[in-house]
């Protein structure tokens, strides 16, 4: 490998990178959620969907999550790590699912009783409250319903 390539670090730490909100969370929010700023652009880039079609953006995560996963059960490798690849592939699966959201904090975007929008992740979601809510606070994400995220004040 030559040095400074990707190639170089830790598969494991790589996985990691790909499941988290870099790549695999980040194709599929665009993908389902449209994008939100600059015409779908994401950081000045065109996003997965709009490049490549929907049908391939829904393929690249797809693979991106099962290339993470992949990595996680492989490394390390040998039968004695079985039982802790298990458990950490166990988190890493409810961590990465709507399950890990729950509890977190999401920044209110405007005031809002009913419905409005949260900021989660870098991201603006659509939000449900059966409280009032004010711009800037935080909430507190209780459940997870596709795209919408019902929150309590924090």
């Amino acid at each position: 490998m030559t040095q400074g390539s990707y190639g170089q670090f830790c598969p494991v730490a790589m996985a990691a990178e790909v499941l988290c909100t870099r790549w695999t969370p980040l194709v599929l929010r665009e993908l389902m959620a449209g994008s939100t700023r600059f015409n779908d652009l994401r950081r000045g880039v065109p996003t997965c969907h709009v490049v490549f079609g929907e049908a391939t953006a829904i393929l690249a995560g797809d693979a991106l999550l099962t290339h993470g996963l992949g990595v996680f059960a492989a490394y390390p490798a040998g039968e004695r790590f079985a039982e802790a690849k298990v458990r950490v592939l166990a988190t890493v699966v409810e961590a990465i699912g709507t399950q890990g959201m729950i509890g977190e904090s999401a920044e209110v975007v405007a005031d809002f009783t009913g419905r409005g929008r949260v900021r989660y992740g870098g991201e603006l979601w659509n939000a449900r409250s059966d409280a009032a809510l004010h711009a800037g606070d935080l909430a507190r994400i209780v459940r997870v319903e596709g795209l919408t995220l019902w929150v309590e004040p924090r």
